[in-house]
């Protein structure tokens, strides 16, 4: 049996997730985003429902390194939004000088 549990969904799409998606559609298409955003779901619902074999597979390690990884690759988006930011400020600098 499923439930419906309303205080998981801030957890999957909160103002910050809403913020990265706007933010990509302005690097890539509307469908390739939308695409890419309910592939998400999808993983996330199969992660949600199948939670107590997966906490069970990853054991006590498991999480931990699972919470590192995520990080990293948030890291890692972090680190790329803030080069493209200043690179498309020098950009904007150059034209203005020039």
């Amino acid at each position: 049996m499923m439930g419906v549990v309303p205080i998981g969904t801030p957890l999957v799409v909160d103002p910050a997730a809403l913020t990265t998606l706007s933010i990509l559609i302005g690097q890539y298409s509307i469908p390739a985003v939308m695409v890419a955003f309910v592939l998400n779901l999808v993983v996330v619902w199969i992660v949600f429902s199948q939670a107590n074999g997966v906490a069970g597979f990853l054991s006590t390690v498991g999480p931990r390194a699972t919470a590192k990884i995520a990080s990293l690759l948030l890291v890692a988006i972090a680190v790329k939004m803030i080069t493209q930011g200043i690179q498309d400020i020098l950009e904007i600098w150059a034209t203005q000088i020039v």
